[in-house]
């Protein structure tokens, strides 16, 4: 059986270990997303622009892959409860660097280290395999893990689409400059808390199949029957594809755009749904 996972690096697949016990088909209940690292905004001219966080740093790190050490977190990285590494609260299961040519840094307006998981979900034992003790051994979350994955889920939920959500911090070592640059760091976790050292860290409910309680599907069918007009066709879908969305009359990039905008999709998932609700409407590549 295959035991990894695959983390995205900049478009470079390396696996993650996971427990064999993590079905490869498992949709999580409570998944979520979030910048774990971030080294500026992205502006609209294409600049980046360096953010400082609330000690005043910049982390030059998070500006490009290689200066940090993530061998840990992709081999059995934790989610813990605001740096205490003996609350976990959830796992993860994506890292993806995003440079100034990314859509998801364009549409986001980031550049930095986007990573997605899960929380523990009590009524879902499934949530909590792959997690394991110091020595290895596989164990359930204590009472208290349960409880602040359950808070920090609710608030997540809350706070989804307000100016302040949930953040990440990373959670490791870093080498700090005396001008207060972050040049280099080894991150084996990543901290969810209410009040981040980086604003930009941001961390919120993902939504994998539902989006306010409605099906995806039933969305993009509101979106298009609203008048969309195909005029860009992201490169994302294959050739028959682009032709046969544009024929449609669909305009899948800003269906894409507004996936990744207002429900805080990746990319990749975003183009999934397009492709699942083009099969769904019947606007199928029959050249493939």
């Amino acid at each position: 059986m295959d035991t990894t996972h695959q983390f995205v690096i900049e478009g470079v697949i390396v696996p993650l270990r996971k427990s064999a016990a993590l079905e490869d088909d498992y949709v999580p209940s409570r998944p979520m997303g979030g910048w774990l690292m971030t080294y500026g905004k992205l502006g609209q001219d294409g600049k980046v622009v360096p953010t400082r966080d609330r000690e005043g740093h910049i982390v030059e790190a998070a500006r490009e892959v290689g200066h940090i050490d993530w061998d840990d977190y992709r081999k059995g990285g934790r989610w813990n409860d605001t740096h205490d590494e003996n609350v976990i609260i959830g796992l993860p299961s994506v890292l993806e660097f995003h440079g100034p040519e990314s859509p998801m840094a364009k549409s986001h307006g980031k550049i930095g280290f986007w990573t997605e998981g899960h929380l523990f979900d009590r009524r879902d034992p499934r949530s909590w395999a792959g997690l394991t003790d110091m020595q290895g051994k596989a164990r359930s979350p204590t009472p208290r893990e349960l409880e602040r994955a359950d808070h920090f889920h609710n608030l997540a939920t809350l706070l989804k689409g307000t100016p302040r959500p949930l953040g990440l911090s990373a959670h490791g070592k870093m080498m700090v400059t005396p001008d207060g640059r972050i040049v280099w760091a080894r991150v084996p976790q990543a901290a969810v808390c209410e009040l981040p050292m980086n604003p930009d860290a941001t961390f919120e409910v993902l939504a994998k199949g539902m989006a306010d309680g409605i099906p995806l599907h039933e969305i993009l069918e509101k979106s298009v029957n609203a008048g969309t007009i195909a005029a860009a066709v992201p490169q994302d879908l294959e050739g028959g594809e682009q032709h046969d969305a544009a024929s449609a009359g669909i305009d899948t990039e800003r269906l894409i755009v507004y996936l990744m905008d207002h429900y805080f999709l990746s990319r990749p998932d975003a183009v999934k749904w397009i492709r699942n609700f083009l099969t769904r409407r019947g606007v199928k590549n029959e050249s493939r």
